[in-house]
């Protein structure tokens, strides 16, 4: 009996956590689970359906020949609510599907490849959109998503070659990665409201501006990357953080202006962004992630009071000639500025603790005062800096500046102030080394 107990036990607890997982905030649920006893069935015109677990009908399939589909509201007395996963996978030769205003919704790859739809009207009821759901409807030109629109899944309306415009409700709070990913987009309008976008909602589409809701406060990942058309982009005032990749190789975007509460940009955000030239970095911004303008186009760029740190790579062969960094950077990453060919003035402020490996290597500097807060630097940071004539320290001498095996070693001149610690003279490092 004891043993009887435990089992019953360990089942009870088995089935709360299978049962417990929630489907997020908004996210629409299936409706489609299968009720024992029923069973598939099909109208005189070929529509297959089955009673779901709502109590409604889900569409499962189709069986005719006609191109041009009317999906009624009503089937055996019940409200048409679901179009089922797969239900018209990959029929090529639909044209036009009129959908019930009964449709809550639109599931799993239903419409997925069929690539001779041109026709299809949304109901204004529909709720949720799910994975694939028109996915590969190549011929699809337009589609008005409706007010009540909750959830866009992943890779909703991927590839459709022929939609060339697309306006977000305020309503959606569940969005899918991939949603419109290589699409034929030329412009998307984003109702303000809306908090959210998509990783990769508009990657490698052809969208040429957009105008971000106030209402955004976080731009995900990739969500423009790829989008070689775009030349304007109007960020809202409140947001907060710009997303790996967010901008990756938008080569023609020309203009954007970072806002006031700005705060993070990501890996990679504007790499690759050659028509870019000139830059303002808010003092809102306290960190500039890796890559995040590698190999862009910029000429012109100013830092605010308030940043702290500069990731990898950040700036890594841009064309800029001097910067300024304000005293609240405290890190420099690696390569932070490297092989920015044109940079030949730099100046560092006290606050600076850290400069990286590479971090000014293959510039044109001729020389560099060191911040005395710094406490690690070494000769890499300067590799390669063939106009490279004097490094002066502020402070104390920095621990292990020099690296064995560094890759190239400039004969430039050590300066350090009389009664700073850790230096000596003639010679310091293998550097040639005088008081100033």
């Amino acid at each position: 009996m004891k043993k009887r107990a435990i089992i019953l036990l360990l089942l009870i607890v088995f089935v709360g956590i299978c049962g417990c997982g929630g489907s997020g905030n908004g996210k629409v649920t299936s409706q489609e689970d299968n009720i024992r006893g029923e069973s598939d069935k099909t109208t005189d015109n070929g529509i297959v359906y089955r009673k779901n677990s709502q109590g409604s009908i889900t569409i499962k399939g189709y069986t005719g020949n006609e191109s041009e589909i009317v999906i009624p509201e009503v089937i055996d007395g019940l409200s048409v609510t679901e179009i089922g996963g797969e239900a018209f996978y990959q029929n090529k030769n639909i044209t036009s599907v009129t959908l019930p205003k009964t449709l809550e919704v639109v599931g799993m790859n239903s419409f997925f490849g069929c690539s001779s739809l041109v026709s299809l009207t949304l109901p204004e009821n529909l709720e949720g959109i799910w994975e694939g759901a028109f996915s590969y409807c190549t011929s699809l030109p337009s589609i008005t998503l409706p007010k009540t629109l909750t959830q866009i899944g992943y890779m909703a309306f991927s590839n459709c070659k022929s939609l060339k415009h697309i306006e977000i409700p305020a309503s959606v709070n569940v969005w899918g990665d991939d949603s419109f990913i290589d699409s034929g987009l030329e412009s998307v309008e984003l109702e303000n409201g809306l908090a959210l976008i998509g990783n990769r909602a508009f990657c490698g589409t052809a969208i040429e501006e957009v105008t971000l809701p106030e209402s955004i406060t976080y731009l995900g990942t990739a969500v423009f990357a790829e989008c070689s058309s775009l030349k304007t982009v109007t960020l809202g005032s409140k947001l907060c953080s710009i997303g790996a990749e967010a901008f990756f190789n938008c080569s023609s975007l020309e203009g954007i202006t970072l806002g006031n509460e700005l705060s993070q940009i990501g890996e990679r955000a504007f790499a690759g962004c050659m028509a870019l030239k000139a830059l303002t970095i808010p003092g809102s911004v306290k960190n500039i992630g890796e890559k995040a303008f590698f190999e862009s186009g910029l000429e012109n760029l100013s830092f605010n009071e308030g940043l702290e740190s500069i990731g990898n790579d950040a700036f890594y062969s841009v064309k800029i000639t001097n910067i300024t960094l304000p005293s609240s950077v405290k890190e420099i990453g690696n390569g932070a500025f490297n092989n920015c060919t044109q940079l030949n003035l730099v100046t560092l402020n006290e606050g600076l603790t850290l400069i990286g490996d590479y971090a000014f290597a293959f510039t044109s500097i001729n020389e560099i005062i060191i911040p005395s807060t710094v406490e690690s630097v070494t000769e890499w940071a300067f590799d390669w800096c063939e106009s490279l004539k004097f490094v002066k320290f502020e402070g104390n001498a920095p621990e292990h500046y020099k690296v064995e095996g560094a890759s190239h070693e400039i004969d430039y001149v050590i300066m350090f102030h009389d009664g700073a610690e850790g230096f000596t003279l003639p010679e310091w490092e293998g550097y040639r080394s005088e008081i100033w």
